[in-house]
């Protein structure tokens, strides 16, 4: 398992991840993504074409489909 390549896509405007984004509309912390069901869903729909953690994808038991993407990259910086 491994996390994905963020594609332009990916990355809001404000510098943060899809992912990230998701979990703070959710108004989540990091230690409570695991155990949201809304988070969870949104993951197994999006883990394919958008940054999620690699901890939670595990943590979930997600494969991720890696042909996609050429390269593995980190997430995002966010912007200064």
């Amino acid at each position: 398992m491994s996390s994905q390549h963020p594609n332009e896509s990916s990355i809001t405007p404000h510098g943060e991840s899809t992912f990230e984004h998701v979990a703070r509309r959710l108004n989540l912390s990091p230690e409570k993504y695991a155990s949201s069901r809304e988070l969870k869903e949104w993951v197994r729909r999006n883990k394919d074409e958008k940054y999620v953690p690699p901890q939670l994808l595990k943590a979930w038991d997600f494969d991720v489909d890696v042909k996609l993407f050429r390269k593995i990259t980190k997430p995002p910086k966010r912007a200064a």
